[in-house]
């Protein structure tokens, strides 16, 4: 069996994206499950206890405000990640928590969001423990057992998240979050309806594009045009890694608009897209002022 071993280098970040100011909390973490399906979701779990004798505050941001940082892995990464767009990062705010004495609280972490997790096999999570406040954290290992499965079974484990589509609010938004993670042909028709939905926050609908991008499908890139000629980089660069050579010539055309970030961005998708058949149209742009650009460009096509 394959043992990739990944590691947080925070647990603060690892797990919910917290931050965490008071010394007297002790954090230990674990899997929601001993076992998981290939491609069901699986959430790292993350206790927060106050074992001292005084009320403690915990300061946390938002569930997934911030993507955690990790260490390199040989668990392959999801393509492309299912986070919210960077920019909304700069409207969360931390929700402090008073922690009585002998109080937990837990918080999660969505791992197939970050990870492709749809091959069976074991896998091992080395996480950071200890108390907050302390320079060294032991780490912990756990294991990630996912066991073969089919179709009808993972239709039946995302059931209840189809269902919570039509529930109101943060329901809603985790439920998008995991069908995009699923990485399944049958979350398509949800995911596309998801990425339009009029109810959610911009940041939900961007979770549904990103995991319409990781299926790859017509379907899936055709949305992901759409929202490339309205001008979306995260979309110009989902749909280069769609790697579908039909729309090649649409992102050089944006590649000549006005806005050098996003030219840039869709000359390099447009590469992505095209491979050998966009070298020659690159070779070709090579006096012009930001060489840089299509050098780097050249370097996607694959060639």
């Amino acid at each position: 069996m394959l043992r990739p071993i990944f590691s947080a280098i925070a647990l603060l970040y690892a797990i919910g994206c917290c931050l965490a100011t008071a010394a007297g909390i002790d954090v230990q973490s674990h899997l929601d499950k001993e076992r998981h399906l290939a491609g069901e979701p699986v959430y790292l779990i993350a206790q927060y206890t106050n074992n001292g004798s005084a009320v403690e505050r915990l300061d946390l941001l938002a569930e997934y405000c911030v993507e955690p940082t990790l260490e390199p892995t040989s668990l392959r990464r999801s393509m492309p990640p299912v986070c919210p767009e960077p920019l909304a990062v700069i409207n969360c705010n931390s929700v402090p928590r008073d922690l009585r004495p002998g109080e937990t609280y837990a918080t999660k972490y969505f791992l197939n969001g970050r990870f492709d997790l749809n091959q069976p096999g074991t896998y091992t999570l080395t996480v950071s423990e200890g108390k907050i406040g302390e320079p060294l954290w032991a780490g912990r290992t756990v294991s990630l057992v996912l066991d073969r499965s089919s179709e009808e079974d993972l239709r039946a484990v995302y059931r209840p998240y189809f269902a919570a589509l039509d529930s109101p609010g943060s329901d809603r938004a985790e439920a998008v979050r995991a069908l995009s993670g699923a990485g399944a042909g049958f979350t398509q028709d949800a995911l596309l309806q998801a990425s339009m939905d009029p109810r959610n926050d911009s940041d939900v609908n961007w979770i549904a594009t990103f995991g319409l991008a990781r299926l790859r499908t017509r379907v899936a890139c055709a949305r992901l045009a759409e929202l490339a000629v309205r001008g979306g980089q995260q979309a110009i660069v989902a749909l280069g890694e769609c790697g579908d050579p039909d729309y090649m010539r649409l992102l050089f055309n944006l590649a000549a608009g006005p806005d050098h970030a996003v030219a840039t961005t869709a000359l390099t998708a447009a590469a992505e897209a095209g491979g050998e058949a966009a070298v020659d149209r690159l070779l070709n742009m090579m006096l012009l002022p930001d060489r840089d650009a299509v050098f780097l460009a050249l370097g996607r096509t694959g060639s």
